[in-house]
């Protein structure tokens, strides 16, 4: 069995830690090509249970399958601050 994909230190698995995590936080998916996706809700991100690929969804409905292997970074948002 093959070791799990990973790029830049960024592996599948966090991705999909982030998706289940029961706050979720909005993240920026960098790839190595420059281009970036904004996720910002987990309805918008698929990471099946198998394989080393995911789904982003734009806000406009359009499908981007991403190779984990081409995940340069992951940034995820800071909440926001309440009003005092």
């Amino acid at each position: 069995m093959g070791s799990p994909a990973q790029a830049n230190g960024v592996k599948l698995s966090d991705i999909r830690d982030h998706l289940h995590k029961s706050l979720f936080r909005p993240m920026v998916v960098r790839l190595t090509s420059g281009r970036q996706h904004r996720v910002s809700h987990p309805d918008y991100l698929f990471v099946p249970p198998v394989g080393d690929s995911f789904l982003i969804v734009s806000p406009e409905g359009s499908f981007h399958h991403i190779d984990a292997n081409q995940v340069e970074e992951i940034e995820v948002m800071k909440g926001r601050k309440k009003a005092a």
